[in-house]
């Protein structure tokens, strides 16, 4: 039964913030459809399923790619964790990593120091997911407060 949580959480709920790269995604949805397909499932949308029905099984060479490019992200990154650190980024700004860490249940300063270099290389990929006037607002402010250094 982990195994199977596991699993699910890793193939179906990976997210932006764990800054995986392209080709890692790219090769975890190919994955997540030829699962889909062993297990029967059934689409609602015609797209989805023909995809699904066409999905095969990655090569011993790319699940090897696969295997080493998530050292690349982020998976132990939840996303409390990653509230929890923009939220630490406005409070403390971005380069009190000790108090921002802090903030953080189960990270250390070297995870976050890490995470961060990351983030605010990449944190444009980040899509608004609630409404986009209002993100773009919290951005403004985060990076009024932290500085436009980017």
């Amino acid at each position: 039964m982990l195994w199977f949580l596991l699993f699910f959480f890793f193939f179906f709920c990976s997210n932006e913030f764990q800054f995986f790269p392209q080709r890692f995604i790219d090769l975890q949805e190919r994955e997540a459809l030829y699962y889909r397909k062993t297990v029967g499932y059934k689409a609602q949308k015609q797209e989805e399923q023909d995809k699904i029905d066409s999905a095969i099984s990655l090569t011993d060479d790319e699940q090897a790619e696969k295997d080493k490019l998530t050292a690349s992200g982020f998976p132990d990154w939840t996303r409390r964790d990653f509230y929890a650190f923009v939220k630490g980024c406005e409070r403390f700004g971005r380069d009190n990593i000790v108090s921002i860490a802090a903030e953080i249940d189960g990270k250390t300063v070297e995870d976050v120091t890490k995470y961060s270099k990351v983030f605010w290389q990449r944190f444009k990929e980040l899509p608004g997911k609630q409404d986009p006037k209002k993100e773009e607002k919290k951005i403004r402010k985060l990076f009024l407060f932290c500085g436009p250094r980017l």
